[in-house]
C-alpha cells in the first residue's frame, strides 16, 4: 500500500505518526509496499485546515420579506454595505426607508 493511500484511510493523520505506527509495527496487517513518497501538499488537509475568511450581512424588509445578503471581507465594511443597500432598495421601489432594526 502507498503512503498516501494510507494517508487517505486513516482520515488524513499526519505522515509522522503514520510513518511511527509502521516503524514501529504498532499496528498488524497494514504494510507499506512502496518506497515512494507522498505529495507534501494533500489538497484535502488543505482544504480542511483553510479559514474562513469573509463575513457577510443580510438586510430584511420585515414588510414584503424583501432580503439580500451581501459578502464583506472585514466587518469595517457593514455600514458602507447598509448604505449601498439603503440607496439600492429605495431606487428599486421608489419608496424611502422608514427605520432599521439591528439584531447585532
Amino acid at each position: 500500500m502507498k503512503l498516501t493511500l494510507i494517508h487517505c484511510y486513516l482520515c488524513h493523520h499526519h505522515l509522522a505518526g503514520i510513518r511511527k505506527l509502521l516503524l514501529g509495527n504498532l499496528v498488524t496487517g497494514l504494510k507499506l509496499d512502496s518506497k515512494a513518497e507522498p505529495d507534501l501538499v494533500c489538497e484535502a488537509c488543505k482544504a480542511g485546515k483553510m479559514q474562513a475568511d469573509c463575513y457577510w450581512v443580510s438586510f430584511i424588509d420585515d414588510f414584503s420579506r424583501f432580503k439580500a445578503v451581501y459578502l464583506l471581507k472585514c466587518k469595517s465594511e457593514t455600514f458602507g454595505t447598509f448604505k449601498q443597500f439603503k440607496a439600492w432598495a429605495e431606487n428599486l421601489t421608489g419608496e424611502r426607508m422608514g427605520s432599521l432594526h439591528d439584531d447585532k
